[in-house]
């Protein structure tokens, strides 16, 4: 005879091992299809000079991870209906239910793995793949463009100042670097050329400097070898500019966030990127919930196909409603935490109220 203690130890680390196995099965199905379709797309249009097959395949090797990672709650789902169905397909459900288990009680021994994968790939996705990514680009632009960080090099604003750089190296140094500075009035004041820059003690060094000095009537031109450039901008910062805000990480989002709205520059796309990382996993644990309630319920006695596809379905209808309502908030001006919550709050009321019918 096995002790009620012990089969229930058993119990749940059964459970345990077929929903993270099924989360990391869907995971490398998933890698690898985003890998084969990521390195096909690269081979057939991103391919120049410096830039082959072979730095093609090492640059999506390294953003894979990244992707994979924007697509976790959807992987949870899928990976959860997957591992709940075989369960149910194999009466094995039937059999915890008998045992004396409830939907509620199967439906904590489910979230629980959950929660530390979770953990988990938040901590990966907060200290690791940021710099992945940032590293990544850097790389691919070397290749592809004489060292450039963007295709179009890189505008930034601070204050009545207007920045371009054209370059951008790993090491932190710059190449043709461009800024334009304004009076209150948003007439020129100056610009200030400078062929190179290198950070050092808190500000820039400009090389070969032409500087133009405007006035109401005149224009003064001076050059100079060097220049010291005052800016508050970092090696760093300048990185994270060309960066999109849902890549990086959450410390980054709140420091770069913060340096925005001290140049009184807007920061909604920032907030919402901010959300919607901090939500990431509030929503992977509300999917889970839409996938108990669905193998409880009107999806327990079909195939595993049947499951995935739907599965895949719902979780298509809100990634795609997130990316309607996220840049919809910068457009009309609504709070961008509304536009972060609200596809959070409907799924977890949907997978409330869909198990609340199977209790």
């Amino acid at each position: 005879m096995v002790a009620t203690g012990d089969f229930m130890t058993i119990i749940n680390r059964h459970l345990r091992n077929t929903i993270v196995f099924h989360i990391f099965l869907v995971l490398g199905i998933t890698g690898i299809i985003d890998l084969m379709t990521s390195i096909l797309n690269t081979w057939s249009y991103d391919l120049q000079a410096n830039f082959q097959w072979f730095e093609g395949t090492l640059y999506v090797l390294m953003t894979l991870p990244i992707r994979l990672y924007e697509l976790f709650p959807l992987i949870t789902l899928i990976g959860c209906l997957s591992g709940l169905g075989s369960l149910a397909n194999q009466s094995e459900l039937t059999i915890m239910r008998a045992a004396g288990l409830s939907v509620a009680s199967i439906t904590k021994r489910v979230l629980l793995p959950v929660s530390y994968l979770l953990v988990f790939v938040a901590l990966v996705g907060e200290l690791v793949l940021p710099s992945v990514d940032q590293y990544a680009d850097t790389y691919r632009a070397e290749l592809t463009k004489n060292a450039t960080s963007t295709k179009y090099g890189i505008w930034h604003r601070e204050a009545n100042r207007y920045i371009y750089i054209a370059a951008a190296h790993k090491n932190g140094d710059l190449g043709p670097v461009t800024a334009f500075e304004f009076g209150d009035d948003n007439s020129p004041v100056q610009q200030l050329h400078g062929a190179s820059a290198q950070h050092q003690d808190g500000g820039w060094v400009l090389d070969d400097v032409q500087l133009s000095i405007l006035n109401d009537h005149s224009m003064g031109i001076s050059v100079a070898p060097t220049y010291l450039w005052s800016t508050d901008m970092t090696p760093k910062q300048l990185l994270q500019l060309g960066s999109s805000p849902s890549r990086m990480g959450l410390l980054e989002l709140v420091n770069y966030q913060r340096y925005l709205a001290n140049q009184g520059i807007d920061t909604a796309s920032y907030q919402l990127a901010l959300w919607n990382k901090l939500l990431m996993p509030v929503m992977a644990l509300s999917l889970v919930l839409v996938a108990v309630s669905f193998i409880f319920g009107p999806l327990r006695a079909v195939s595993t196909g049947t499951r995935v596809f739907i599965g895949v379905m719902v979780g298509l209808v809100i990634k795609i409603t997130q990316n309607i309502l996220g840049p919809s908030s910068l457009i009309f001006g609504f709070d961008p935490a509304v536009a972060a919550l609200l596809p959070v709050a409907v799924t977890t009321l949907l997978g409330v109220l869909l198990l609340r019918r199977v209790f």
